[in-house]
């Protein structure tokens, strides 16, 4: 077949391709210039563009799938896709679409599982159909790989999935994250997430102010960090997934440097960030059992480069334990 586009159930979204080739016999499908888009003149919580030159799906019994609607693949591998989802969350109106993938199949098949999904050098950004920068991710090179991949009707198997799936593990480099308080991006050069460990691990992170937020006097402090390296052990990522609430069990900070910089010029009052404007969107709760900060810098300064106050340390840590901070919007 060439050509193919495949509206989906969810009246949202399309599936094109240039060339499809299915045996049955072979228990084989190849798929050239796979696409899936969205339109959006249809309301939507999410739209997804994912591209993907080709698609190679084997080892699937495609008789099975045709008289019972439930498709089992046993393996599935992405080579260099491309993913963007475009959030829209803010939509109120009646008839939209929740953006939840099980209703790309409703009608079409029962269930959809692959027992292992990977992805090698793929490339994903995300963020607000109304303000892209606002909790914008980008990621330039994204290694994933999930087990046990399912869309379907059986709640049993939905309960606690971690991104549709039982777990996964992710390989990030280049990464950037757009803070909530539409002033600051965090970029990291390395992102290690594993709900099979329950581990995130973060190398050469840097905190910096947007250019455009300083140009538009957005911001009456801004900050900049420099992080080596950053630990969260027995990181409960699955109720992150599912619930917006981030437990954490020990967070260890290593050797970060802070510098914090009054704008004198800001109508504003003159009060540090609060961590509530630059979560909010990622997460409704936090709570960290005991976090480790060792050997860090912090510096206060005023916006001509001065100490502010004559604050600054050299070199201090710190421990604390059950900390926690709420972030859910009243």
């Amino acid at each position: 077949m060439e050509n193919v586009n495949f509206p989906l159930s969810d009246g949202v979204h399309s599936i094109q391709s240039a060339k499809v080739y299915v045996s049955s016999l072979d228990n084989f499908i190849n798929i050239s210039e796979f696409r899936i888009y969205s339109d959006k003149t249809v309301d939507s919580k999410a739209y997804y563009d994912v591209r993907l030159s080709e698609l190679r799906v084997g080892n699937v019994d495609l008789n099975k799938a045709f008289m019972t609607s439930n498709v089992l693949i046993d393996e599935i591998v992405l080579n260099d896709p491309q993913f963007k989802v475009e959030d829209n969350s803010d939509s109120k109106r009646d008839s939209t679409a929740t953006g939840d993938l099980n209703e790309l199949i409703n009608g079409v098949l029962n269930s959809f599982e692959v027992q292992e999904l990977s992805m090698n050098n793929g490339k994903f950004t995300t963020y607000n159909l109304g303000d892209t920068f606002k909790n914008r991710i980008d990621i330039k090179k994204l290694d994933f790989k999930m087990i046990n991949f399912y869309l379907g009707d059986d709640e049993t198997r939905k309960a606690d999935q971690f991104f549709y799936g039982e777990d996964a593990a992710m390989d990030i480099q280049e990464a950037d994250l757009y803070f909530s308080d539409n002033v600051h991006v965090i970029y990291g050069e390395r992102v290690s997430v594993s709900s099979f460990k329950d581990e995130i691990i973060v190398e050469n992170v840097h905190v910096e102010p947007r250019e455009d937020a300083l140009e538009n006097g957005l911001a009456d402090q801004i900050m900049r960090i420099s992080l080596p390296k950053l630990t969260l052990s027995k990181a409960n990522l699955k109720r992150l997934y599912n619930e917006g609430v981030f437990k954490i069990d020990e967070m260890l900070i290593q050797s970060p440097k802070v510098e914090i910089t009054e704008l004198s010029e800001s109508e504003k009052s003159q009060s540090s960030v609060p961590a509530k404007e630059l979560l909010e969107g990622y997460m409704n709760e936090l709570s960290i059992g005991r976090l480790d900060l060792r050997d860090g810098e912090v510096q206060f300064k005023n916006d001509k480069g001065v100490r502010s106050d004559d604050i600054g340390f050299e070199k201090f840590s710190l421990l604390l334990e059950q900390v926690f901070l709420s972030i859910e919007t009243p």
